[in-house]
């Protein structure tokens, strides 16, 4: 692979106030109010159903409002934060086999909705506004749905079919994205974007002490795993309210490292006064990637024998 020309700082500024992370007992109150009681958390055993009740009470909802506050003040990470249990649900109703389980971590509701409050919210409102979210994405973002990355799609394909120009598509999945994300890579980019360095303190140490246990229909296990230096454990867990967003991170990461002059697919209309360029359409960690055959202005427009081989030439440039 060519070295990247630019970096990653040339794109991304750095925000120049801190990002806004208080809790309030609104936020707190209204955010548990429509969280559904049936959700499983907290391997303290501490039931959600806690929380809808104090959520009608203010007095009790400032105290929790303070308590969870005060880890990301101080920078510090609560024994019970560490406490994870990890359950194995079916992707497919009636499906068993191990590569078709999906594993979710079930961490403390307080943890969880400190994180989503204080990190996650106030996070993907600066990137919306600041625009640094990739078009093409359309996954863990607030107005955006599926159907417009597949209606896209089709109409991509549609346009080509009737230009009958030549096209190249490649489909990315990119498996357990949650469970691949480089911690000390997201808490510098964290960082970067204005979380306040108490905050990052205390989801690092969280990440860094979290224990892993497994539960099943004979109970939780006794047998964990943890870090260590063997063994690293990556990402915040299936299950985290930050996951989407810290996905959301590393896709901002990987497309700005494309280079400017990166093959694209470029779509012209009839009259070949307008062109539009596309590298395709993406949901949160499923990528469809695409280019035709186009020549840089300086070279002349290639025949139909060197189009195919083109074409094969800018989607492996563009992959890579």
């Amino acid at each position: 692979m060519q070295r990247i020309p630019h970096t990653i700082a040339s794109h991304i500024a750095p925000c120049r106030s801190p990002i806004d992370s208080e809790i309030t007992e609104e936020k707190l109150s209204s955010l548990y109010k429509i969280l559904k009681e049936r959700t499983s958390s907290s391997p303290s055993g501490r039931h959600l159903g806690h929380y809808k009740v104090a959520a009608e009470h203010t007095d009790i909802m400032e105290v929790y409002t303070e308590m969870m506050q005060i880890p990301h003040l101080a920078g510090i990470s609560p024994n019970c934060w560490n406490n994870v249990i990890d359950v194995m649900l079916e992707k497919n109703p009636g499906h068993w086999r191990i590569h078709w389980l999906q594993i979710v971590a079930l961490q403390e509701s307080d943890f969880n909705q400190c994180n989503r409050l204080a990190i996650g919210r106030p996070l993907l409102w600066h990137l919306e506004d600041t625009g640094l979210i990739p078009e093409m994405q359309y996954g863990s973002r607030p107005k955006k749905i599926c159907l417009s990355a597949v209606l896209n799609k089709v109409l991509t394909f549609e346009v080509l079919r009737y230009a009958k120009d030549t096209m190249a598509f490649i489909e990315n999945d990119a498996v357990s994205c949650y469970d691949r994300i480089t911690n000390s890579l997201i808490l510098l980019f964290l960082s970067k974007l204005g979380i306040p360095k108490n905050a990052l303190r205390s989801l690092r140490s969280t990440w860094k002490n979290a224990v892993h246990r497994m539960k099943t229909q004979y109970g939780i296990s006794d047998e964990y795993y943890a870090n260590s230096f063997v063994e690293f454990l990556f990402g915040p867990g299936q299950g985290s309210t930050i996951g989407p967003i810290l996905w959301l991170l590393c896709f901002i990461l990987i497309h700005v490292s494309l280079r400017q002059t990166a093959p694209t697919l470029q779509l012209k209309l009839v009259r070949r006064d307008c062109a539009l360029n596309s590298r395709g359409e993406a949901f949160v960690d499923g990528t469809s990637l695409g280019c035709n055959a186009q020549a840089a202005e300086e070279e002349p427009q290639p025949n139909h024998k060197d189009c195919r081989q083109l074409v094969v030439d800018n989607l492996t440039t563009l992959a890579q």
